[in-house]
């Protein structure tokens, strides 16, 4: 399906027993459906994937990299990373 929104649907109207989506994501469709969060388990995920940041082996691509490690590092040190999360 092409958005969480149309997998709440199916899951309404029996078509799909159950999807899988990014957890903070469906909370914000729950919420923007106006409806209860559908019964998961957030503490026990069926899976957990690491996000990264990939970039060519050049000049640009390491200036990139830098760039954002430095830029992530100063949201976690300030507390704006955990603020995000907590949202």
């Amino acid at each position: 399906a092409p958005s969480i929104e149309s997998n709440v649907k199916k899951l309404k109207a029996g078509r799909i027993d159950a999807f899988l989506a990014y957890w903070p994501d469906a909370y914000t469709i729950f919420d923007e459906m106006g409806m209860p969060y559908l019964p998961h388990t957030a503490n026990t995920p069926i899976a957990i994937h690491q996000d990264a940041l990939l970039c060519r082996d050049d000049e640009i691509g390491k200036a990139v990299i830098s760039n954002f490690n430095k830029g992530y590092k100063k949201i976690e040190i300030n507390g704006s990373l955990a603020k995000i999360f907590a949202e």
